[in-house]
Protein backbone atom coordinates (compact mmCIF):
# COMPACT_ATOMS: atom_id res chain seq x y z
CA UNK A 1 0.00 0.00 0.00
CA UNK A 2 1.15 3.52 -0.82
CA UNK A 3 0.48 6.77 1.04
CA UNK A 4 1.30 10.40 0.25
CA UNK A 5 1.57 12.75 3.24
CA UNK A 6 1.77 16.49 2.69
CA UNK A 7 3.52 18.45 5.42
CA UNK A 8 5.13 15.18 6.42
CA UNK A 9 8.52 16.31 7.68
CA UNK A 10 7.45 17.46 11.14
CA UNK A 11 4.64 17.50 13.68
CA UNK A 12 1.48 15.54 12.98
CA UNK A 13 2.51 14.75 9.39
CA UNK A 14 5.80 13.15 10.40
CA UNK A 15 4.09 11.10 13.13
CA UNK A 16 1.56 9.87 10.56
CA UNK A 17 4.31 8.95 8.07
CA UNK A 18 6.24 7.05 10.73
CA UNK A 19 3.16 5.13 11.88
CA UNK A 20 2.18 4.23 8.31
CA UNK A 21 5.67 2.86 7.70
CA UNK A 22 5.28 0.72 10.81
CA UNK A 23 2.00 -0.57 9.37
CA UNK A 24 3.68 -1.66 6.15
CA UNK A 25 2.93 1.32 3.88
CA UNK A 26 5.30 2.79 1.37
CA UNK A 27 5.24 6.55 1.87
CA UNK A 28 6.00 9.72 -0.02
CA UNK A 29 6.69 12.58 2.37
CA UNK A 30 6.35 16.03 0.92
CA UNK A 31 7.01 19.53 2.20
CA UNK A 32 8.69 22.71 1.04
CA UNK A 33 11.85 21.66 2.87
CA UNK A 34 13.02 18.41 4.40
CA UNK A 35 14.05 17.99 8.04
CA UNK A 36 16.69 15.99 9.88
CA UNK A 37 14.11 13.54 11.19
CA UNK A 38 12.54 13.10 7.73
CA UNK A 39 15.97 12.56 6.15
CA UNK A 40 16.80 9.98 8.84
CA UNK A 41 13.49 8.20 8.30
CA UNK A 42 14.02 7.96 4.54
CA UNK A 43 17.66 6.89 4.99
CA UNK A 44 16.67 4.04 7.31
CA UNK A 45 13.87 2.93 4.96
CA UNK A 46 15.39 3.52 1.50
CA UNK A 47 13.00 1.16 -0.29
CA UNK A 48 9.83 2.39 1.41
CA UNK A 49 10.15 6.07 2.36
CA UNK A 50 10.76 8.90 -0.11
CA UNK A 51 10.94 12.66 0.28
CA UNK A 52 9.78 15.00 -2.48
CA UNK A 53 10.14 18.78 -2.10
CA UNK A 54 6.97 20.61 -3.07
CA UNK A 55 5.20 23.86 -2.17
CA UNK A 56 1.52 22.98 -2.47
CA UNK A 57 0.57 26.62 -2.90
CA UNK A 58 2.19 26.36 -6.38
CA UNK A 59 0.45 24.59 -9.26
CA UNK A 60 3.70 23.37 -10.86
CA UNK A 61 4.86 21.79 -7.62
CA UNK A 62 1.56 19.94 -7.21
CA UNK A 63 1.86 18.65 -10.79
CA UNK A 64 5.46 17.54 -10.21
CA UNK A 65 4.49 15.74 -6.97
CA UNK A 66 1.67 13.87 -8.69
CA UNK A 67 3.95 12.87 -11.56
CA UNK A 68 6.57 11.58 -9.12
CA UNK A 69 4.00 9.41 -7.33
CA UNK A 70 2.60 8.13 -10.62
CA UNK A 71 5.99 7.20 -12.02
CA UNK A 72 7.12 5.65 -8.75
CA UNK A 73 4.02 3.60 -7.89
CA UNK A 74 1.40 4.04 -10.60
CA UNK A 75 -1.37 4.46 -8.01
CA UNK A 76 -1.80 5.32 -4.33
CA UNK A 77 -4.07 4.00 -1.56
CA UNK A 78 -4.04 6.96 0.80
CA UNK A 79 -3.64 10.73 0.59
CA UNK A 80 -3.11 12.57 3.87
CA UNK A 81 -3.63 16.32 3.44
CA UNK A 82 -1.74 17.56 6.46
CA UNK A 83 0.28 20.53 5.14
CA UNK A 84 -0.57 23.78 6.83
CA UNK A 85 0.88 26.94 8.27
CA UNK A 86 -0.09 29.22 11.13
CA UNK A 87 -0.26 33.00 10.71
CA UNK A 88 3.15 34.63 10.81
CA UNK A 89 1.69 36.97 13.41
CA UNK A 90 -1.59 36.73 15.26
CA UNK A 91 -3.69 39.77 14.45
CA UNK A 92 -7.22 40.92 15.15
CA UNK A 93 -9.47 40.30 12.15
CA UNK A 94 -9.80 44.07 11.76
CA UNK A 95 -6.05 44.29 11.16
CA UNK A 96 -5.38 41.26 8.90
CA UNK A 97 -3.91 42.24 5.51
CA UNK A 98 -4.52 40.51 2.15
CA UNK A 99 -0.95 39.23 2.36
CA UNK A 100 -1.66 37.66 5.77
CA UNK A 101 -4.80 36.03 4.41
CA UNK A 102 -3.14 34.69 1.26
CA UNK A 103 -0.12 33.30 3.10
CA UNK A 104 -2.31 31.00 5.21
CA UNK A 105 -5.05 30.16 2.73
CA UNK A 106 -2.84 29.53 -0.32
CA UNK A 107 -1.34 26.57 1.52
CA UNK A 108 -3.99 25.44 4.00
CA UNK A 109 -7.06 25.82 1.79
CA UNK A 110 -6.11 26.28 -1.86
CA UNK A 111 -3.24 23.80 -1.64
CA UNK A 112 -5.41 21.13 0.00
CA UNK A 113 -8.10 21.51 -2.66
CA UNK A 114 -5.80 21.23 -5.67
CA UNK A 115 -3.60 18.47 -4.23
CA UNK A 116 -6.77 16.42 -3.72
CA UNK A 117 -7.99 17.19 -7.22
CA UNK A 118 -4.63 16.24 -8.73
CA UNK A 119 -4.39 12.86 -6.97
CA UNK A 120 -7.92 11.62 -7.74
CA UNK A 121 -6.83 9.66 -10.87
CA UNK A 122 -4.17 7.79 -8.88
CA UNK A 123 -6.57 7.08 -6.02
CA UNK A 124 -9.33 5.90 -8.38
CA UNK A 125 -7.08 3.06 -9.57
CA UNK A 126 -7.27 1.41 -6.16
CA UNK A 127 -10.23 -0.19 -4.41
CA UNK A 128 -11.24 1.47 -1.13
CA UNK A 129 -8.76 4.33 -1.42
CA UNK A 130 -8.97 7.05 1.17
CA UNK A 131 -8.29 10.75 1.62
CA UNK A 132 -7.73 12.07 5.13
CA UNK A 133 -7.85 15.83 5.66
CA UNK A 134 -6.25 17.13 8.85
CA UNK A 135 -8.13 20.27 9.76
CA UNK A 136 -8.49 21.58 13.32
CA UNK A 137 -10.89 22.48 16.09
CA UNK A 138 -10.48 25.93 14.57
CA UNK A 139 -12.85 24.75 11.84
CA UNK A 140 -15.66 25.71 14.20
CA UNK A 141 -13.89 27.79 16.86
CA UNK A 142 -14.07 31.54 16.35
CA UNK A 143 -10.63 32.92 17.26
CA UNK A 144 -10.69 36.57 16.27
CA UNK A 145 -6.91 36.91 16.56
CA UNK A 146 -6.24 34.35 13.83
CA UNK A 147 -9.29 34.55 11.64
CA UNK A 148 -7.51 33.58 8.41
CA UNK A 149 -6.49 30.27 9.99
CA UNK A 150 -10.06 29.54 11.16
CA UNK A 151 -11.41 30.31 7.69
CA UNK A 152 -8.90 27.92 6.11
CA UNK A 153 -9.79 25.10 8.48
CA UNK A 154 -13.52 25.68 8.04
CA UNK A 155 -12.90 25.54 4.30
CA UNK A 156 -11.19 22.15 4.67
CA UNK A 157 -14.38 20.87 6.29
CA UNK A 158 -16.30 21.83 3.17
CA UNK A 159 -13.58 20.42 0.89
CA UNK A 160 -14.04 17.12 2.73
CA UNK A 161 -17.81 17.14 2.18
CA UNK A 162 -17.50 18.14 -1.48
CA UNK A 163 -14.96 15.48 -2.42
CA UNK A 164 -16.72 12.84 -0.33
CA UNK A 165 -19.85 13.48 -2.38
CA UNK A 166 -18.07 13.67 -5.72
CA UNK A 167 -15.78 10.65 -5.26
CA UNK A 168 -18.33 8.28 -3.77
CA UNK A 169 -18.85 6.72 -7.20
CA UNK A 170 -15.17 5.68 -7.22
CA UNK A 171 -15.37 4.14 -3.77
CA UNK A 172 -12.99 6.75 -2.35
CA UNK A 173 -13.66 7.67 1.27
CA UNK A 174 -12.90 11.24 2.34
CA UNK A 175 -12.45 11.84 6.05
CA UNK A 176 -11.76 14.93 8.14
CA UNK A 177 -9.89 14.88 11.47
CA UNK A 178 -10.06 17.93 13.74
CA UNK A 179 -7.24 17.82 16.33
CA UNK A 180 -7.12 20.06 19.37
CA UNK A 181 -3.85 21.61 20.47
CA UNK A 182 -0.98 19.19 19.75
CA UNK A 183 2.63 19.70 20.81
CA UNK A 184 4.37 20.47 17.51
CA UNK A 185 6.66 23.12 16.05
CA UNK A 186 3.58 25.11 15.05
CA UNK A 187 2.29 25.34 18.64
CA UNK A 188 5.69 25.98 20.22
CA UNK A 189 4.89 29.66 20.74
CA UNK A 190 1.95 28.88 23.05
CA UNK A 191 3.40 25.75 24.67
CA UNK A 192 4.83 27.59 27.69
CA UNK A 193 1.52 29.31 28.41
CA UNK A 194 -0.46 26.07 28.43
CA UNK A 195 2.17 24.15 30.39
CA UNK A 196 2.10 26.76 33.16
CA UNK A 197 -1.67 26.36 33.44
CA UNK A 198 -1.48 22.57 33.58
CA UNK A 199 1.54 22.46 35.93
CA UNK A 200 -0.31 24.82 38.23
CA UNK A 201 -3.04 22.22 38.65
CA UNK A 202 -5.52 23.80 36.26
CA UNK A 203 -7.03 20.71 34.64
CA UNK A 204 -10.65 21.81 34.90
CA UNK A 205 -12.02 25.29 34.42
CA UNK A 206 -15.60 26.52 34.74
CA UNK A 207 -17.37 29.37 33.03
CA UNK A 208 -20.76 30.95 33.53
CA UNK A 209 -22.76 32.39 30.65
CA UNK A 210 -25.57 34.88 31.25
CA UNK A 211 -27.82 35.69 28.34
CA UNK A 212 -28.53 39.10 29.80
CA UNK A 213 -24.95 40.11 29.02
CA UNK A 214 -24.27 42.03 25.82
CA UNK A 215 -23.48 39.92 22.72
CA UNK A 216 -19.85 41.08 22.71
CA UNK A 217 -19.42 39.95 26.32
CA UNK A 218 -21.00 36.56 25.58
CA UNK A 219 -18.70 36.12 22.57
CA UNK A 220 -15.68 37.06 24.68
CA UNK A 221 -16.65 34.35 27.17
CA UNK A 222 -17.10 31.83 24.35
CA UNK A 223 -13.67 32.70 22.95
CA UNK A 224 -12.13 31.95 26.35
CA UNK A 225 -14.02 28.67 26.50
CA UNK A 226 -12.73 27.71 23.05
CA UNK A 227 -9.18 28.61 24.03
CA UNK A 228 -9.30 26.47 27.18
CA UNK A 229 -10.82 23.55 25.28
CA UNK A 230 -8.07 23.84 22.65
CA UNK A 231 -5.54 23.70 25.50
CA UNK A 232 -6.89 20.34 26.56
CA UNK A 233 -8.49 21.56 29.80
CA UNK A 234 -11.73 19.98 30.99
CA UNK A 235 -13.95 22.97 30.31
CA UNK A 236 -17.30 23.16 32.08
CA UNK A 237 -20.04 25.75 31.57
CA UNK A 238 -22.78 26.69 34.02
CA UNK A 239 -25.83 28.49 32.75
CA UNK A 240 -28.94 29.57 34.68
CA UNK A 241 -31.95 28.71 32.54
CA UNK A 242 -34.47 31.49 32.00
CA UNK A 243 -37.90 30.17 30.97
CA UNK A 244 -38.42 32.89 28.36
CA UNK A 245 -35.05 32.46 26.58
CA UNK A 246 -35.03 28.79 25.55
CA UNK A 247 -34.33 29.46 21.85
CA UNK A 248 -31.30 31.62 22.66
CA UNK A 249 -30.04 28.86 24.95
CA UNK A 250 -30.43 26.26 22.21
CA UNK A 251 -28.23 28.42 20.01
CA UNK A 252 -25.64 28.57 22.80
CA UNK A 253 -25.65 24.77 23.11
CA UNK A 254 -24.87 24.51 19.41
CA UNK A 255 -22.03 27.02 19.74
CA UNK A 256 -20.59 25.14 22.71
CA UNK A 257 -20.84 21.68 21.17
CA UNK A 258 -17.41 20.21 20.57
CA UNK A 259 -15.71 22.67 22.90
CA UNK A 260 -16.84 22.28 26.49
CA UNK A 261 -16.81 18.87 28.16
CA UNK A 262 -20.20 19.58 29.68
CA UNK A 263 -22.76 22.18 30.56
CA UNK A 264 -24.70 22.47 33.78
CA UNK A 265 -28.24 23.78 33.24
CA UNK A 266 -29.18 25.49 36.49
CA UNK A 267 -32.77 25.91 37.60
CA UNK A 268 -33.18 29.67 37.93
CA UNK A 269 -33.70 30.89 41.47
CA UNK A 270 -35.72 33.83 42.74
CA UNK A 271 -33.26 35.54 45.08
CA UNK A 272 -33.84 36.31 48.72
CA UNK A 273 -32.93 39.89 47.86
CA UNK A 274 -33.22 42.04 44.74
CA UNK A 275 -36.55 40.37 43.96
CA UNK A 276 -37.74 43.53 42.21
CA UNK A 277 -35.58 42.80 39.18
CA UNK A 278 -37.11 39.34 38.81
CA UNK A 279 -40.60 40.73 39.24
CA UNK A 280 -39.97 43.19 36.39
CA UNK A 281 -39.33 40.24 34.09
CA UNK A 282 -42.56 38.57 35.08
CA UNK A 283 -40.89 35.66 36.85
CA UNK A 284 -42.93 33.86 39.52
CA UNK A 285 -42.01 31.36 42.22
CA UNK A 286 -42.98 27.72 41.66
CA UNK A 287 -46.42 26.87 42.97
CA UNK A 288 -44.83 24.36 45.36
CA UNK A 289 -41.56 26.02 46.38
CA UNK A 290 -38.74 24.15 48.04
CA UNK A 291 -38.97 24.30 51.82
CA UNK A 292 -36.40 26.76 53.14
CA UNK A 293 -35.14 25.79 56.58
CA UNK A 294 -31.52 26.75 56.20
CA UNK A 295 -29.25 29.37 54.66
CA UNK A 296 -28.51 27.57 51.39
CA UNK A 297 -25.57 29.71 50.39
CA UNK A 298 -24.92 27.59 47.29
CA UNK A 299 -28.40 28.15 45.85
CA UNK A 300 -29.54 31.39 47.43
CA UNK A 301 -33.18 31.55 46.35
CA UNK A 302 -36.44 29.85 45.44
CA UNK A 303 -37.15 28.09 42.13
CA UNK A 304 -38.65 30.13 39.29
CA UNK A 305 -41.79 28.79 37.67
CA UNK A 306 -41.06 27.39 34.19
CA UNK A 307 -37.28 27.10 34.59
CA UNK A 308 -37.35 23.36 35.24
CA UNK A 309 -39.54 22.73 32.19
CA UNK A 310 -37.15 24.83 30.09
CA UNK A 311 -34.23 22.70 31.33
CA UNK A 312 -36.04 19.54 30.25
CA UNK A 313 -36.69 21.13 26.85
CA UNK A 314 -32.95 21.82 26.45
CA UNK A 315 -32.04 18.27 27.49
CA UNK A 316 -34.41 16.91 24.85
CA UNK A 317 -32.93 19.32 22.27
CA UNK A 318 -29.39 18.06 23.04
CA UNK A 319 -30.53 14.47 22.48
CA UNK A 320 -32.40 15.29 19.27
CA UNK A 321 -29.39 17.17 17.86
CA UNK A 322 -27.03 14.37 18.95
CA UNK A 323 -24.72 16.90 20.61
CA UNK A 324 -21.36 15.60 21.79
CA UNK A 325 -21.32 17.91 24.81
CA UNK A 326 -22.48 16.48 28.12
CA UNK A 327 -25.63 18.25 29.32
CA UNK A 328 -26.66 18.02 32.97
CA UNK A 329 -29.70 19.49 34.72
CA UNK A 330 -29.14 20.77 38.24
CA UNK A 331 -32.40 21.56 40.03
CA UNK A 332 -32.59 23.77 43.08
CA UNK A 333 -33.33 20.70 45.17
CA UNK A 334 -30.22 19.05 43.77
CA UNK A 335 -28.12 22.07 44.73
CA UNK A 336 -29.39 22.44 48.28
CA UNK A 337 -29.29 18.73 49.07
CA UNK A 338 -25.83 18.55 47.58
CA UNK A 339 -24.66 21.34 49.84
CA UNK A 340 -26.18 19.76 52.96
CA UNK A 341 -24.80 16.32 52.09
CA UNK A 342 -21.27 17.69 51.76
CA UNK A 343 -21.55 19.35 55.15
CA UNK A 344 -23.06 16.35 56.96
CA UNK A 345 -21.68 13.16 55.44
CA UNK A 346 -18.22 13.37 57.10
CA UNK A 347 -19.89 13.54 60.53
CA UNK A 348 -22.89 11.21 60.35
CA UNK A 349 -21.14 8.60 62.52
CA UNK A 350 -20.12 11.18 65.09
CA UNK A 351 -23.71 11.70 66.27
CA UNK A 352 -25.19 8.25 67.08
CA UNK A 353 -28.65 9.60 67.93
CA UNK A 354 -28.96 11.00 64.40
CA UNK A 355 -29.65 9.39 61.06
CA UNK A 356 -28.86 11.08 57.75
CA UNK A 357 -31.95 11.47 55.60
CA UNK A 358 -31.67 9.95 52.12
CA UNK A 359 -34.11 12.61 50.89
CA UNK A 360 -32.69 15.95 52.05
CA UNK A 361 -29.44 14.71 53.71
CA UNK A 362 -30.03 16.53 57.00
CA UNK A 363 -29.11 14.73 60.23
CA UNK A 364 -32.31 13.91 62.13
CA UNK A 365 -33.23 12.69 65.60
CA UNK A 366 -36.23 12.59 67.96
CA UNK A 367 -36.70 14.68 71.12
CA UNK A 368 -39.20 14.81 73.96
CA UNK A 369 -39.49 17.50 76.61
CA UNK A 370 -40.74 18.21 80.14
CA UNK A 371 -42.78 15.54 81.91
CA UNK A 372 -42.51 13.20 78.91
CA UNK A 373 -38.75 12.72 79.39
CA UNK A 374 -38.98 10.20 82.26
CA UNK A 375 -41.86 8.22 80.71
CA UNK A 376 -40.19 7.89 77.30
CA UNK A 377 -36.79 7.09 78.78
CA UNK A 378 -38.31 4.32 80.92
CA UNK A 379 -40.21 2.85 77.95
CA UNK A 380 -37.10 2.76 75.78
CA UNK A 381 -34.97 1.16 78.50
CA UNK A 382 -37.64 -1.46 79.15
CA UNK A 383 -37.49 -2.32 75.43
CA UNK A 384 -33.70 -2.68 75.68
CA UNK A 385 -32.88 0.57 73.90
CA UNK A 386 -29.92 2.41 75.39
CA UNK A 387 -29.31 5.05 72.73
CA UNK A 388 -31.20 7.90 74.38
CA UNK A 389 -29.31 10.86 75.86
CA UNK A 390 -30.53 13.50 78.32
CA UNK A 391 -29.60 17.11 77.79
CA UNK A 392 -30.12 18.61 81.24
CA UNK A 393 -29.04 22.09 80.20
CA UNK A 394 -31.63 22.36 77.41
CA UNK A 395 -34.20 20.10 79.05
CA UNK A 396 -34.84 17.32 76.53
CA UNK A 397 -34.27 13.62 75.89
CA UNK A 398 -32.85 12.77 72.47
CA UNK A 399 -33.08 9.32 70.84
CA UNK A 400 -32.84 7.70 67.38
CA UNK A 401 -35.87 7.96 65.11
CA UNK A 402 -35.96 4.17 64.75
CA UNK A 403 -37.13 4.03 68.37
CA UNK A 404 -40.40 5.72 67.38
CA UNK A 405 -41.73 2.22 66.56
CA UNK A 406 -41.49 1.26 70.22
CA UNK A 407 -43.31 4.39 71.34
CA UNK A 408 -46.03 3.74 68.77
CA UNK A 409 -46.95 0.61 70.77
CA UNK A 410 -46.74 1.95 74.32
CA UNK A 411 -47.48 5.68 74.08
CA UNK A 412 -48.66 6.39 70.51
CA UNK A 413 -49.68 10.00 71.06
CA UNK A 414 -46.81 11.38 73.08
CA UNK A 415 -45.64 14.58 71.33
CA UNK A 416 -42.20 14.17 69.78
CA UNK A 417 -40.05 16.80 68.14
CA UNK A 418 -38.29 15.73 64.92
CA UNK A 419 -34.98 17.57 65.04
CA UNK A 420 -33.32 18.49 61.74
CA UNK A 421 -29.63 19.44 61.90
CA UNK A 422 -26.66 20.42 59.79
CA UNK A 423 -22.96 20.54 60.64
CA UNK A 424 -21.27 23.94 60.41
CA UNK A 425 -17.81 25.15 61.26
CA UNK A 426 -17.35 27.77 63.95
CA UNK A 427 -13.87 28.83 64.97
CA UNK A 428 -12.57 26.02 62.73
CA UNK A 429 -14.44 23.36 64.73
CA UNK A 430 -17.52 21.40 63.59
CA UNK A 431 -20.76 22.27 65.38
CA UNK A 432 -24.17 20.57 65.05
CA UNK A 433 -26.80 23.23 64.35
CA UNK A 434 -30.52 22.53 64.68
CA UNK A 435 -32.43 24.26 61.87
CA UNK A 436 -35.96 22.96 62.49
CA UNK A 437 -38.07 21.06 65.05
CA UNK A 438 -41.31 19.54 63.73
CA UNK A 439 -44.10 18.03 65.81
CA UNK A 440 -44.85 14.34 65.24
CA UNK A 441 -46.69 11.49 66.98
CA UNK A 442 -45.43 7.89 67.09
CA UNK A 443 -48.83 6.57 65.98
CA UNK A 444 -48.68 8.40 62.63
CA UNK A 445 -44.92 8.62 62.13
CA UNK A 446 -43.63 6.77 59.04
CA UNK A 447 -39.84 6.45 58.91
CA UNK A 448 -39.65 6.07 55.12
CA UNK A 449 -42.03 8.95 54.41
CA UNK A 450 -41.07 11.36 57.18
CA UNK A 451 -37.29 10.98 57.18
Amino acid sequence: MVAVITGGTRGIGFAVAKKLLDKGFEVIITSRNSSEQADALCASNPEKAFFFAADISKENDIRALTTFASEKFGAIDLLVNNAGVAPKERKDILEITPEDFDFVNNINLKGTFFVTQSFVPLLAKKESARIINISSMSAYTASVNRGEYCIAKAGISMITKLFATRLAEYGISVIEIRPGIIETDMTAKVKEKYEKLIDGGLHEIRFSIKLEDKPAMIQATLDKIYMCADAGLDTMVEMPVMPDQVEQMKDLLLRLDGHAVGINLLELCFPFNNGEEFAKRGYRIKSVPYRVIYDYWYAGGLPISGSEEACFDLLEFALDENLSIGVHYCSLENKVTGQVNQQNVPFKKKYPQHVQSERDFFLKSAKVFGNDINRVEAALRKAGKKGSVRNKQMGFLEFPLTDMRILARVMPYVPVGISTCVVEYRDKSPVLREVSLDLAYPATFDFKEDV
